[in-house]
């Protein structure tokens, strides 16, 4: 059973996994991950005219996220789980699709497709 999500814990992860902190890993998505293809997608640059790319060097993937009675769970243990987790905003994008295709006829998916 979970509970609410408070602000304070959603924005603790809303940044990187610290390599030095044994208990934060990135996004299961990797490169492929929201934050990453956010951050380095193109963009028109409306002064000049021309296409940019938002950080062609610096991808930003964001830790994996957890439920707080999971993440007090994984805490308490001292180690993550063994099987890896996608980031909040990879989340929210997954339950925004999960929304978009349950109420749209020419997105239908296949269930266990939309239950991943």
């Amino acid at each position: 059973m979970f509970g609410p999500v408070s602000p304070a814990l959603t924005v603790d992860f809303l940044r990187e996994a610290n390599p030095d902190h044994p208990l934060e890993r990135p996004c299961v998505n990797g490169e492929d991950a929201c934050m990453a293809v956010i951050t380095t997608s193109k963009h028109v640059d409306f002064e000049t005219g021309g296409i940019v790319n938002a950080a062609p060097d610096k991808s930003f993937v964001m830790r994996e996220f957890y439920l707080p009675d999971v993440w007090f769970h994984i805490q308490k243990e001292g180690r993550p789980p063994a099987e890896r987790t996608s980031c909040y905003v990879c989340k929210k994008y997954m339950a925004a699709m999960n929304v978009i295709c349950a109420h749209s006829p020419a997105l239908a998916m296949p269930r266990e497709i939309l239950m991943e």
